[in-house]
């Protein structure tokens, strides 16, 4: 492999043994892309102006113990070494990802009133709707229908109009949701899972808004029913 240094790097091109290859690393964070790298050992380094090492060590016991052990064993080698930004992995981690984390929290804040709005409006409409057809129901209930078969035609009724605006909610969702790709790490945009629970529970808010006035509309007299207006 022949290392061809930067325009400002003092070092000429030279050929370097390939000894092995790993897998992707992501170096600078978890919210960076993973780009080309080369490992090289420090003495063969490419640019003499960087001076700087990583050490990483791998522990079963607490690594915040660990920590000063290691400080103090880099130290007894040189005492003039600095020794800088020690810290453990799941520190580095969550570092790194910050910023990300909290704009999602931040989202999922306003994600979780939405939906929460979103189930208390269903509710209230569809509840005002199935008042408005007290006096239908009278009729039905006055004529000789089982109130078990009207609560059936009032949560059929309702849960259409639930599903059809889902229909037409779900493709909007899925098209805006491109624009949260670059705050999402390791899960996708659309994922299937969080669509069927947040659909499951809109239908079942528009269930419960739908049974219950229909059921408390089929205890009423039918003769007061019919006087409603």
């Amino acid at each position: 492999m022949r290392w061809i240094p930067e325009d400002d790097a003092p070092a000429p091109p030279r050929w370097h043994t390939v000894v092995g290859v790993v897998g992707d690393v992501r170096s600078e964070g978890l919210a960076e892309e993973e780009g080309p790298a080369a490992h090289v050992p420090y003495p063969q380094r490419v640019l003499p102006f960087v001076r700087d090492l990583s050490v990483v060590a791998r522990s079963t016991s607490d690594p915040g113990v660990l920590l000063p052990a290691l400080r103090r064993a880099l130290l007894s080698v040189d005492p003039d070494l600095p020794v800088y930004r020690a810290r453990t992995l799941e520190a580095a981690v969550s570092g790194s990802v910050e910023t990300r984390r909290f704009n999602a929290a931040l989202l999922e804040a306003f994600a979780l009133l939405a939906f929460t709005l979103s189930m208390i409006g269903i509710y209230g409409v569809l509840s005002y709707t199935v008042g408005l057809r007290t006096r239908e129901i009278g009729v039905r209930v006055a004529l000789g229908a089982p109130p078990a078969a009207v609560r059936r035609l009032v949560l059929k009724d309702g849960l259409g109009l639930a599903a059809r605006g889902l229909a037409l909610g779900l493709p909007l969702a899925l098209a805006s949701s491109r624009l949260l790709r670059g705050m999402l790490f390791g899960v996708r945009p659309a994922d299937p899972a969080t669509l069927a629970v947040v659909s499951a529970a809109l239908l079942a808010a528009a269930a419960l808004a739908c049974h219950v006035p229909a059921r408390r509309a089929t205890r009423v007299d039918p003769t007061v029913a019919l006087r409603h207006e």
